[in-house]
């Protein structure tokens, strides 16, 4: 069990994609095509960076989410669509759990969660990457991911920032109704709590989950170059 990616929602996809790179990072746009809703910030270690622009999504989602027949996508396309009404930073974030099949086999009994989708996607190198997820009920905890196939960093050279930074801090996540027992259920250990704060330690990262605070934390040495990510949930310590 790994941290996988953040989400994290950006107002216009290639202001952000700007933004993020003149502070140092290598972005890489989220598929091939001139399409795009999402760009990606790959890093040497731990997870990686989603930003996501829900006013790019397809029309359709918007009907559903406005009018409340988003639940007729299923748990999974219910919390894309819910997506288009979140105004927090960090939107949502995956956890890694090699076969997404076997794992939600394990909580069928004992939580609600999705089905398995298989999804796919041709990335900016050309090449077909598919992976499976699935999503628990709760838009307040994280959903599930496969393994990706080939593999999910396109080119190593993706991973290399001309800010030096190799990988994230800390991920601090707002939810906004605290699901203490999913939550437990889905990382198979107990949170530990402080004030309004759990923490919860997925793999090699501790991540706070508040009901008043989020951001995604980088090594305090970067602070000079990424402070102006700060309006989009970036911060250092």
């Amino acid at each position: 069990m790994h941290l996988d990616h953040i989400l994290v929602r950006v107002d216009s996809l290639d202001e952000a994609i700007n933004d993020f790179e003149k502070a140092g990072f290598r972005v890489c746009l989220g598929r091939a095509g001139k399409k795009q809703y999402n760009a990606l910030i790959y890093f040497k270690d731990g997870p990686y960076l989603e930003l996501l622009a829900p006013s790019t999504f397809p029309w359709f989602l918007s009907l559903l989410h406005v009018t409340r027949f988003s639940f007729l996508l299923g748990y999974f396309g219910a919390r894309v669509a819910h997506y288009l009404g979140v105004k927090k930073r960090i939107l949502d974030w995956a956890i890694g759990v090699g076969d997404a099949r076997a794992y939600r086999a394990e909580l069928a009994c004992k939580g609600d969660f999705s089905r398995v989708r298989a999804m796919s996607k041709i990335n900016c190198e050309g090449v077909r990457v598919s992976w499976e997820l699935f999503a628990p009920k709760s838009f307040d905890v994280p959903f599930l991911i496969s393994d990706y196939t080939p593999f999910v960093v396109p080119h190593p050279l993706f991973c290399e920032h001309s800010n030096g930074i190799t990988s994230i801090r800390r991920l601090c996540y707002r939810w906004e109704e605290p699901s203490i027992k999913e939550m437990t259920l889905i990382a198979n250990e107990t949170l530990s709590c402080e004030n309004d704060r759990f923490h919860v330690t997925i793999g090699a990262y501790d991540v706070m989950l508040s009901s008043s605070q989020e951001g995604v934390f980088f090594d305090l040495k970067y602070a000079e170059a990424l402070k102006p990510l700060e309006r989009y949930g970036i911060f250092t310590e």
